[in-house]
This record gives structure tokens, sequence and C-alpha cells, in this order.
């Protein structure tokens, strides 16, 4: 049996619930909506950024967060803000394309060999270490500096 306004993500803490659930639970005194407009004008302006993105890279983007997601426990989340130095981080960017690389070889040699199966296992392997190496871009980014807000002059 399954409630169409409930969707459970990957999270068991985390779930999202539909309008009909969340007035329900509000009317149950179990949620409090008075402050909800305020919390989705917050919001605003952020989705609003996400509708000038590319579909691919609203994609790719979500793929990034759930790599970092998924080390968050390990790790701790925003752990690359430990460290300083853009280059602590870059060998592992480095490494991660060179497997990118690696992949996207093999594959090549598995499509002349005609064998269609490991050719899609290679490129499924390589669009996930893609993934990570743009996770690295990403972490060296931040720690350069370039992803903080920029100062607005006057």
């Amino acid at each position: 049996m399954s409630d169409p306004d409930y969707a459970p993500v990957e999270n068991p803490e985390v779930f999202t619930v539909g309008p009909h659930t969340l007035a329900a639970l509000n009317n149950a005194g179990l949620v409090n909506l008075s402050n909800m407009q305020a919390v989705l004008d917050a919001f605003e302006p952020k989705l609003e950024e996400l509708a000038f993105l590319r579909p691919e890279v609203l994609a790719f983007a979500k793929l990034m967060e759930h790599a970092l997601r998924r080390k968050d426990s390990q790790y701790g989340g925003n752990s690359w803000q430990k460290f300083t130095l853009p280059e602590e981080i870059a060998p592992h960017a480095q490494d991660r394309i060179e497997r990118v690389w690696h992949l996207v070889k093999q594959a090549r040699r598995e499509r002349q060999m005609g064998n269609e199966i490991a050719e899609q296992m290679h490129i499924d392997d390589a669009a996930s270490e893609a993934v990570h190496a743009a996770n690295f871009a990403m972490m060296i980014a931040d720690i350069a500096g370039a992803l903080r807000p920029k100062e607005r002059s006057g």
C-alpha cells in the first residue's frame, strides 16, 4: 500500500510529503506552518536560478551531490574545507581523471572486439569516476575561493 503523498528518499530520516499530508499535519498540530511562506520566500531566488541551468548540468550536479552525501558519514560534510591549498586535493582529481581516461580506452577496445556488455560496463564506470573527478574539481574551486559569493559594489 503506497501513499502517493509520501516520497521516501535514501536517508530514512528525511522524507517529503505532499500538500495534503502537510495540511493534515499542520491541522493536527504536528508541524507549524505559520512561517512556511517566509521559508519559501527565502528559497524562491535559489529556485529561480535553477531554471537557467541546462537539464544535463542539473542532472550531473545531482549525481555529484549524491556521491558527496554517500561519503558524509565517512568523512563528514564539506570535509574538503579543512584543506587550505588546492594542491592538497589536486592529486585526487588527477587520479580520478586518469581512471576516466583508462575506462574510456577500455570501453573503446571492448567495442572494437564486439563486446557490447563489457563496453557498457566500462562506460558506466567512467561516468561514475567522472562524477568523483568533478567533485574533486569543485573542492579545488571551493578551496581556491571561486565559489564564494561575489561582493557587490555600490
